[in-house]
């Protein structure tokens, strides 16, 4: 469950705002900063040692999981079918040559992945080990946050 605690963390990354963000901590938008915030903590937290590469949207290795297979119709010509194939073997030498043994990169299955929690994604410091002092002043947060959020979701039902 620890295996990226105190690792080198290789990200590759499509999005030059999206690795300014990640670099500098902070994003002029909210959301982007509040996944800088959290990128940050959790890496903190872990001890990675984080790098970023900038990779072109089509040649992005991380990507691979996420491009779409091209879907087969119910009953596929033999072209088609010869497609599906070659896409398949193409995946898969991408892969390997992005991933295989070797390289050092090391996939992690789905269920030993750890996410934060909701509250965790809304204050990230509580992902990071506190005093006593910073644990009332989280609390506090908390507290504060949840005000302020029930103030913004009156003034939607309001509108």
């Amino acid at each position: 469950e620890h295996l990226a605690v105190g690792r080198q963390v290789y990200h590759c990354v499509d999005n030059i705002s999206a690795i300014c963000a990640a670099v500098n901590g902070y994003s002029g938008q909210p959301h982007m900063a509040a996944l800088a915030n959290m990128l940050c903590l959790v890496s903190l937290r872990a001890r990675t040692s984080k790098y970023y590469d900038y990779v072109a949207s089509k040649a992005n290795c991380s990507d691979l999981p996420s491009r779409p297979r091209p879907t087969l119709p119910a009953h596929p010509t033999e072209e088609e079918e010869a497609a599906a194939r070659a896409w398949d073997g193409e995946y898969a030498h991408q892969w390997e040559e992005c991933f295989g043994e070797g390289t050092g990169f090391v996939r992690l299955p789905t269920d030993q992945v750890i996410f934060p929690t909701y509250e965790q994604w809304h204050n990230p410091a509580s992902l990071l080990p506190l005093r006593e002092k910073d644990a009332r002043a989280t609390k506090q947060w908390d507290r504060d946050a949840a005000r302020a959020r029930a103030q913004r979701e009156g003034k939607r039902k309001r509108s």
